[in-house]
């Protein structure tokens, strides 16, 4: 290496060498472009120029001040030193400037790298293009790129193998915006990259973390990118650029919070019902809904034939078919209690009509009582009460019970006597202070001279072996002539197998009362406990063409 002592800026004894393969005697005597020199010493640079006019001047000092020292550099008579390297073992570079980008143009998935920083667009220009394959790479080499055109996408495909690119992540880097970049490092092989775009290629994929993972400044996905819980993949979350799904698959999903004076709370995007939250079916129907109707209100929704259960046993059911609301009730006692002190509970029908009602049903649907729109009433069966008192026996309210709207059967040509009409009073309906009234009347339609009738009514277990609360003499009867009368049973005990009752009545049979009476019982023990037949009887004396029938039997029981 030739050396010169001409000074060429201040405090610079120079070293001059020829990079151009001249010699260096010859380089010392010509003046021409073609030359590169490094000046080398301490100092400031000035600005100067070296022993060819023309030539590139690289300006090199060495910082002196410790055993590991900084080299730096200025070129072209800069007047700052910039910091060049250490020179440490290994070396590091502390300025990685590139030269400006040239354009390469993807051809057949593939490109040859000339220098440092390239911009890459799509073979004719094509909206998208894959990029396979970079030649021209030394080991060591680093290579970054960004595509030449916003609008047109350049995806590097991951691979493995000779000039192919190893994306970090193993997921293809896609350069769609202008600032998108990948680094690119030449391995001797291949390359291996790794883009701007770095939580798509890396974070997006299925990475395993053994250790608890920070994310300080927040990580983000792409649309259909998952993140994945569990060894079996028990979990998965992702937005697929329309919804976000959280997708389940193993053992319970639990939400538990331990704070013990906060909620959990889901929030809707608005305070109407075109936002809400759903629960739906393996078949994407939504069963249930609970969606806001206002700033401070809203409502929850279930489809039809979908249920509120309630009680362990599934005691009671709340549901709509479609057509009617039905509450299915099956434990217990069915209660409607109020607290209210001084509001009533109301049923509210849709009209002020007998187009609506309010009914009771038994089990068979028929029904037992009914309020219409328009405030009529009908009862089938009794009315009870406890007298207003609560440990009181259930007593009827009273009013009719039976009623025949048609003759009955009529007797004839028979000595036998027979029942005309009846009514079976249900077991426990006799109580103490229970009234049983009856009315009846029956006509003779066939006479025969000389056959008489003779007319019972009778309570007991079994027909026709009652206590006869009535009896009539026998009367030869004409046709026409009537058995009719009355009898009012009292109860005196509560319901058993012998509580006592107490009656009385009166009769007449025959033309203009030929024969009338009174009738009654004393203290009687019946099995109020269990059904009894209230019977109304005929009986000939002779089995011939005489018939009678029955044409009223009324029977009330109050209380």
């Amino acid at each position: 290496m030739a050396t010169s002592t001409d000074r060429v800026g201040p405090n610079f004894r120079n070293t001059i060498v020829k990079a151009s393969g001249v010699r260096i005697a010859d380089a010392l005597a010509r003046d021409t472009t073609d030359y590169a020199e490094i000046i080398v010493g301490d100092g400031v640079p000035s600005g100067g120029y070296g022993r060819h006019s023309g030539a590139t001047l690289v300006y090199l000092r060495k910082d002196a001040s410790s055993a590991d020292a900084a080299a730096y550099v200025s070129v072209n008579g800069g007047t700052a030193w910039s910091p060049l390297q250490t020179t440490g073992a290994g070396g590091t570079q502390a300025d990685l400037i590139f030269d400006a980008a040239t354009e390469l143009t993807i051809a057949t998935g593939a490109i040859t790298a000339t220098q440092g920083y390239h911009t890459i667009d799509t073979e004719a220009d094509a909206a998208s293009d894959d990029l396979d394959s970079i030649a021209g790479g030394t080991a060591g080499e680093v290579v970054v790129v960004r595509p030449a055109d916003a609008a047109r996408t350049v995806v590097l495909k991951h691979g493995v193998g000779a000039n192919l690119i190893a994306c970090l992540g193993g997921r293809d880097i896609s350069l769609a915006e202008a600032n998108d970049t990948a680094i690119l490092v030449y391995n001797g092989t291949q390359w291996v990259a790794f883009g701007s775009t770095l939580l798509d290629n890396v974070l997006g994929t299925a990475n395993t973390w053994t250790a608890e993972q920070t994310f300080s400044a927040g990580a983000a996905f792409l649309d259909s990118d998952a993140i994945t819980l569990g060894t079996g993949d028990d979990d998965t979350i992702s937005h697929d650029g329309t919804l976000t799904t959280w997708t389940h698959t193993t053992g319970d999903l639990v939400i538990d919070s331990t704070d013990v004076d906060d909620q959990i709370i889901l929030r809707v995007g608005t305070d109407t019902t075109a936002t809400g939250i759903e629960f739906r079916n393996n078949s994407d129907a939504a069963v249930w809904k609970v969606e806001p109707t206002s700033a401070t209100a809203g409502r929850l929704m279930a489809a039809d034939g979908s249920a509120l259960i309630l009680g362990a046993g599934s005691d009671d059911s709340v549901a709509h078919d479609g057509t009617d609301t039905l509450w299915t009730h099956t434990t217990g006692d069915w209660i409607f209690d109020s607290t209210d002190v001084d509001d009533p509970i109301a049923f509210r029908l849709g009209t002020d009509t007998s187009a609506t009602a309010w009914q009771v049903r038994n089990d068979s649907d028929t029904v037992l009582f009914s309020v219409n729109g328009a405030g009529a009433g009908a009862m089938v069966g009794t009315l009870t009460t406890t007298d207003g008192v609560a440990s009181g026996d259930a007593r009827r309210i009273g009013g009719k019970v039976a009623c025949i709207v048609a003759d009955g059967t009529a007797h004839t040509n028979s000595t036998d006597e027979a029942v005309l009409a009846s009514y079976t009073i249900p077991a426990n309906t006799i109580k103490s202070g229970t009234v049983v009234k009856v009315k009846w009347q029956a006509r003779a339609t066939v006479d025969n001279a000389g056959t008489t009738l003779t007319g019972r009514l009778r309570l007991g277990g079994t027909t026709l072996t009652g206590t006869e609360l009535v009896t009539t003499t026998a009367v030869d009867t004409a046709a026409g002539h009537l058995f009719c009368g009355e009898f009012t049973l009292v109860g005196r005990a509560a319901p058993g197998a012998a509580a006592e009752c107490v009656g009385t009545g009166s009769f007449a049979l025959g033309a203009a009362a030929t024969a009338m009476g009174t009738a009654g019982i004393g203290a009687t023990n019946f099995a109020t406990n269990a059904a009894l037949l209230l019977e109304l009887t005929g009986d000939w004396s002779a089995a011939d063409a005489n018939a009678v029938v029955a044409e009223v039997f009324v029977v009330e029981v109050v209380g």
